[in-house]
C-alpha cells in the first residue's frame, strides 16, 4: 500500500493511478454540507467512459478527470473511491475545526472499509 499526500490532483498522478489496484482519494468538501459529515463516492467506470476525449484543465481537474486521463494514457483505470469530509471553511490554518476533527476517525474507518472490501473481492479463496 502506498500513501501519496498531495495538495491537489494533477495530471502527473495519472501514471500512479493506472499502476494501482485500488485508489482511495481523501479530501475536504466545501459544498454547504454540515461540517464533519463524511461522504464516500465510487468513481464509476461509466463516468470515466463519458469523459474520455475531453481535455482536462487545471481549474476543473478532479477525480473523474484524473481517472479518465489514466485510462486514456495508460489504458487502465482501477477502482477509485472518493472519501470527503465537509468543512465550514477552507482558510489556511494549523488546526481542524472541532466537527472536522471528530470526523477524522469516521473517514479513516471509511478508507479501511473500502480497502478491506476490495481485498475481499480480489483475494483468491
Amino acid at each position: 500500500m502506498t500513501i501519496h499526500p498531495c495538495h491537489q490532483l494533477t495530471p502527473e498522478l495519472a501514471e500512479d493511478i493506472a499502476c494501482s489496484g485500488l485508489v482511495v482519494l481523501v479530501d475536504a468538501r466545501d459544498d454547504g454540507s454540515p461540517p464533519g459529515s463524511v461522504s464516500v463516492i465510487e468513481i464509476a467506470a461509466d463516468l470515466v467512459a463519458d469523459e474520455r476525449g475531453r481535455a482536462a484543465d487545471s481549474h476543473s481537474f478532479g477525480p473523474v478527470a484524473l481517472v479518465t486521463l489514466a485510462a486514456e494514457l495508460f489504458g487502465r483505470a482501477p477502482p477509485v473511491a472518493l472519501v470527503t469530509v465537509a468543512v465550514a471553511a477552507v482558510d489556511v490554518g494549523e488546526h481542524l475545526s472541532p466537527p472536522v476533527e471528530l470526523a477524522v476517525p469516521v473517514a479513516v474507518d471509511a478508507v479501511i472499509g473500502i480497502v478491506s472490501h476490495h481485498q475481499a473481492l480480489t483475494t483468491p479463496m
